[in-house]
């Protein structure tokens, strides 16, 4: 019973840190995308994975702050592809629903 205890604790470490590699990568590359101008060539479907990190027991507040960049940056991403001009006053509502959504993050401090 230890054995298979000690086995899945393990497997729930690798995935955890597979999710965060790949989600560091996302980010990487989607911030490229934006910064550049250039279309990205992130699936959707990777897109649409990245929040599971956050399902995990272990998540940190770095992966949260990571999976929101993620979100950001595919808005800002898909607010560039629509060339459609941005309003004079106020914010475009994507951003203020991801404000509503993630702002809570951007006030963290994180300790390391």
């Amino acid at each position: 019973m230890e054995q298979y205890l000690l086995s899945t604790f393990m497997v729930r470490k690798d995935d955890q840190c597979r999710k965060s590699i790949n989600n560091n990568r996302l980010a990487n590359c989607a911030s490229f995308a934006v910064g550049t101008g250039r279309p990205s060539i992130i699936a959707e479907a990777y897109l649409d994975q990245c929040s599971s990190i956050l399902n995990i027991f272990d998540a940190t507040i770095q992966d949260g702050i990571v999976v929101a960049e993620i979100h950001l940056y595919s808005i800002l991403l898909k607010i560039l592809k629509a060339s459609r001009p941005m309003p004079m006053s106020g914010k475009p509502k994507e951003l203020v629903q991801w404000h509503e959504k993630w702002g809570h993050l951007l006030g963290m401090v994180i300790l390391i």
